[in-house]
């Protein structure tokens, strides 16, 4: 594991919200709203071997995925990450400048799991999980709490994306 991923790792255990950034951005000097670790950690790490483990632990701890879109850049040999972005609810029909993705599959050498994704709608199963979790308490999410809910230890262990 390089340091990066012990330092962002450490962080959210030690009580780090995921979501608050503090710094300016110093070309423009105002802070930037649609920045959010989750795109810090995906544009940074891009390429890193514990880039998957680190998104994880972002999305895990309660980082926003709305204001999430992905990049034609992710596209290739990222399926993984593709996968745990769209199972924590990352909208993948939008690009990041704001285009429909059917719209760039011909001028950009675009994943078949994105293509695959967009023509298919989201399981009632998965639907359910994004929304169940979103109405999580926030600033920092604690999947822990699932664990005192009277549900059957499948369903929680489902809720707390054990499977991704």
């Amino acid at each position: 594991m390089n340091r990066d991923t012990d330092y962002v790792l450490l962080l959210l255990e030690y009580g780090a919200h995921p979501d608050k950034l503090h710094h300016k951005i110093s070309n423009h000097n105002m802070y930037n709203p649609k920045l959010t670790s989750l795109n810090a950690a995906v544009d940074y790490m891009l390429g890193d071997d514990n880039m998957y483990q680190t998104v994880r632990a972002l999305l895990i701890r309660g980082c926003e995925t709305e204001n999430f879109c992905l990049h034609e850049r992710y596209f290739y040999g990222m399926e993984q990450l593709i996968n745990l972005l769209y199972n924590f609810g990352v909208q993948v029909n939008v690009n990041y400048h704001g285009l429909w993705m059917k719209d760039l599959a011909g001028r950009y050498s675009t994943s078949q799991r994105v293509m695959l994704l967009q023509g298919t709608p989201r399981s009632l199963l998965s639907a359910c999980r994004i929304v169940i979790i979103s109405c999580l308490p926030r600033p920092r999410r604690d999947l822990n709490v699932l664990d005192h809910l009277p549900l059957p230890s499948s369903l929680i262990a489902y809720l707390k994306f054990c499977d991704v």
